[in-house]
């Protein structure tokens, strides 16, 4: 990962903290449940194997990075969601544990 990617990670951390904060279960099970549409994954692959090979084009560069921005975004979003969950476990634990 280049240091612009980190920075672009860092930046949608920040900017994403009120909304996981405030990240219903459900909304949270739905997250993590989430997965690439085929089609999706074949054009990324498709990208990517390119790149691999030196063969990208300007337009195809920059639709790579697309795809890069919006999978960071859901894995953060897929990391928070995790984040509550496993809180909310471990606070039922602790519960029935006092009983």
């Amino acid at each position: 990962m280049n240091a612009t990617a980190t920075s672009i990670e860092s930046s949608m951390l920040a900017l994403l903290k009120p909304i996981s904060k405030s990240m219903t279960v459900d909304v949270a099970q739905a997250l993590v449940k989430m997965r690439m549409d085929r089609q999706f994954q074949n054009r990324l692959d498709e990208v990517a194997d390119k790149n691999t090979e030196g063969q990208l084009t300007g337009s195809e560069r920059q639709e790579c990075d697309h795809h890069l921005a919006a999978l960071s975004f859901v894995t953060i979003m897929q990391s928070k969601a995790r984040q509550k969950l496993s809180r909310r476990n471990d606070g039922r634990k602790r519960r029935s544990n006092n009983l």
